[in-house]
């Protein structure tokens, strides 16, 4: 009979193999709930700017239908919602609607909208026009 020279012999994990391949596995797991956190807040920031684009759209609306003589800034108060935790008070949006007249060269309002929002550290603001014309 002919007898083999290679002959494996079954080892155990050495311990550097088993940090090492402890070390990697956490970092996947990290990895994977970094992932979720980021896609879930992406997500939120996302929402809120989708609602945020609706609730300024309402708005633009509700003073495109409004005559000429009725729009003032005493018609649209100020909007706001705030959020509540154990501590804290946190603002998640805020809407403010300020119309002015102008004379020349013709009469017309200019009517801005100022929106702002937030998602935990995220913050937003920006400012809509438009011009409503006897």
């Amino acid at each position: 009979m002919h007898r083999s020279c290679f002959h494996i012999r079954p080892r155990g994990v050495s311990l550097i193999e088993a940090v090492i391949s402890t070390a990697i596995l956490a970092l996947c797991v990290a990895t994977i709930f970094q992932g979720l956190n980021f896609g879930y807040y992406s997500s939120l920031r996302a929402t809120r700017v989708t609602e945020s684009l609706a609730r300024v759209t309402k708005r633009l609306e509700d003073i495109n239908y409004i005559p000429y003589d009725s729009v003032t800034s005493n018609m649209f108060p100020v909007e706001y919602v705030c959020s509540t935790s154990a501590t804290a008070i946190a603002l998640v949006y805020a809407m403010t609607t300020s119309v002015r007249t102008v004379l020349l060269p013709i009469e017309y309002k200019v009517v801005t909208i100022d929106y702002a929002w937030r998602v935990r550290d995220s913050q937003r603001a920006a400012r809509y026009f438009t011009i409503k014309t006897p």
